[in-house]
């Protein structure tokens, strides 16, 4: 067991990098998408005529996600690029749909010259419904995932402490012979591995669920070598207090 720890610490600053990257990412997507309808009813608000490059220049303007976004652009067509190619670089480099559907509208309004301020609208209308229909569904996928993180704690705590119970057993216990146990060495030593078989399978279940509400099941890997340790580190210290 404390092998299994040990060796499985070795993964943890790779874990908790990893784990602080997607954070970093997704926390950049939210605070995008959040930010994106005001900017696009600014782009709505603007004639038709107006130059992209000056739509660019006021949309940089700050120190918002979405600002840096549009500087991105900006800085890409200061570099050379042209106003469409650079609008379809950040249109494929973006993980935020959303963003990526509104910079497409912004490239065929500056292909076309045609008026997309409706357009623009509409998305930022969109944008803002589906904004507050994500945080309630956040909200409840917190309330799973939570209860989830929860169990790591307690299923491997009364495990250990049903383990610390059946390890007082005297050798004259009537469950010893019951269960054809001469010994109540033999008992603890069936109970132990029956508990880190049962504890091993636990948290590969409780990965697995825990990817499927992120909706990432790449992550299995990364909660099971997480859970893992945790889990025996629990054992370890319930099953030595009782």
């Amino acid at each position: 067991m404390l092998e299994l720890i040990l060796w499985l610490c070795v993964f943890w600053p790779f874990l908790f990098h990893r784990f602080y990257s997607e954070f970093a990412e997704q926390k950049k997507i939210s605070e995008l998408e959040q930010e994106l309808p005001s900017a696009l009813l600014q782009i709505a608000s603007y004639p038709p005529q107006t130059p992209f490059e000056k739509i660019l220049e006021d949309l940089s303007d700050g120190n918002r996600q979405v600002n840096r976004e549009f500087s991105k652009i900006l800085s890409a067509v200061n570099a050379g690029d042209s106003v469409g190619v650079a609008l379809e670089n950040s249109r494929a480099v973006t993980k935020s749909k959303l963003f990526g559907r509104s910079i497409e509208l912004l490239a065929s309004a500056y292909e076309t010259g045609a008026d997309l301020s409706t357009s623009f609208k509409e998305i930022a209308e969109y944008s803002l419904e589906l904004s507050s229909i994500e945080k309630d569904r956040k909200s409840t996928l917190a309330i799973q995932k939570y209860t989830l993180f929860a169990a790591v704690f307690l299923v491997p705590a009364l495990i250990a402490i049903v383990f610390a119970l059946v390890a007082k057993l005297d050798s004259s216990s009537l469950l010893l012979s019951q269960f054809g146990f001469g010994e109540n060495t033999e008992l603890k030593q069936a109970v132990f591995l029956a508990s880190q078989g049962y504890l091993v399978i636990f948290c590969l279940l409780l990965s697995y669920f825990t990817c499927v509400i992120d909706g990432d099941k790449k992550r299995l890997g990364l909660y099971a070598i997480t859970f893992l340790p945790i889990c025996a580190i629990v054992f370890l210290f319930f099953s030595t207090k009782i």
